[in-house]
């Protein structure tokens, strides 16, 4: 196999000076930042909101453009076969530049609908890449392994991946970061060996998301919420502080299990939470907390509340999620509890 060209990415980091935003991301100096929103995915185009300016191009080698689906809000890449989406960007320029930083916030499915071999981005023509073989992720070898960690655990769900490239020919200068947590021990994924000679980021600045450089093969397969490149390598620190800012709640519907918006006095119902990210929910019944549901770990976006109601007539329910120090309030739930079967 060739070498391949992969890297991801994340929200916004610091160049010179650290500024942040309100949730604390990283904001200065980045010089893509992509955020997938209708606002700014339209068309072909990917607004670049970094200083590198102009925007990113949506482009596909065979089916349709990839689009931005309102429903998981992100852009996926070649979700089904017979698909060749990739995401092309021009940097600025770098000379002189050793070591970047790219962070993606992705969704990785655990079937490659098109190769086992999915890149996440390259350069243009077959340059350093970050790319998926092996059931690993990580930095392309040059000898068709991935020098990384498993995939296993990651599978089918939203995280944060930070990868710190550098020109410099020792493995120690490479850094990986999932969830904002350093990966210490890197490994070859199918037990091949580093002949990372040639770690160059490409003489036209331009990189691709989804293939091989612009060699048009190793299509990645997955979704895509956010994207962030800098030219230098960020601290440790401040990767954290954008996988936060990355993962605050932004919903939290609720339900009764029933399917109604009926109850019966006495008798245990449950109350369900649905959460885009994981974190601790607290249920209220107006405006006090439930017993037993002051403080639910929710799982896989769901948090149950079992609630024998003590109280009778029109209720009004209401919950609050905090997760990464956020916390986002539910709208109400209105349900009637009445009596219980043969009871006036």
């Amino acid at each position: 196999m060739k070498r391949l060209a992969a890297v991801m990415l994340l929200p916004t980091l610091i160049f010179a000076s650290s500024i942040s935003d309100a949730q604390g991301a990283v904001t200065s100096g980045a010089v893509f930042s992509l955020t997938a929103s209708p606002s700014k995915v339209s068309g072909t185009t990917w607004t670049n909101d970094g200083t590198a300016g102009g925007s990113a191009t949506l482009y596909p080698l065979t089916g349709s453009t990839p689009a931005y689906s309102a429903a998981d809000s992100s852009v996926a890449l070649n979700a089904s076969a017979n698909q060749s989406q990739y995401i092309e960007g021009i940097g600025s320029d770098m000379t002189g530049v050793n070591t970047i930083t790219a962070e993606f916030v992705l969704k990785i499915p655990s079937t490659q609908v098109n190769t086992s071999s999915g890149m996440v981005m390259g350069w243009a023509g077959s340059y350093y890449s970050l790319w998926m073989n092996s059931g690993g992720i990580g930095f392309n070898t040059g000898a068709g392994d991935v020098y990384g960690t498993s995939l296993s655990g990651y599978y089918d769900a939203y995280h944060t991946y930070t990868f710190v490239m550098s020109k410099t020919q020792n493995d120690t200068s490479q850094r990986l970061y999932i969830d904002g947590t350093r990966i210490n021990s890197l490994t070859f994924q199918g037990g091949g060996s580093a002949t990372q000679t040639n770690k160059s980021f490409g003489s036209l600045n331009k990189f691709e998301i989804g293939t091989y450089g612009t060699n048009g093969n190793f299509w990645g397969t997955y979704n895509i919420r956010g994207f962030r490149l800098y030219y230098r390598e960020l601290l440790a620190s401040e990767v954290l502080n954008n996988y936060n800012a990355a993962f605050i709640p932004t919903s939290i519907n609720l339900a009764l299990t029933s399917g109604l918006n009926t109850a019966v006095y006495r008798a245990p119902s449950t109350i369900r939470a649905t959460v885009d990210v994981d974190g601790k929910v607290v249920f209220y019944l107006r405006g006090k907390k439930i017993p037993g549901c002051q403080s639910i770990q929710s799982s896989g976006g769901v948090a149950d509340c079992r609630w024998p109601p003590a109280v009778r007539g029109l209720q009004s329910i209401t919950a609050v999620v905090t997760a990464n120090g956020s916390s986002k309030s539910s709208a109400p739930l209105l349900v009637t509890i009445g009596n219980r079967s043969g009871k006036r």
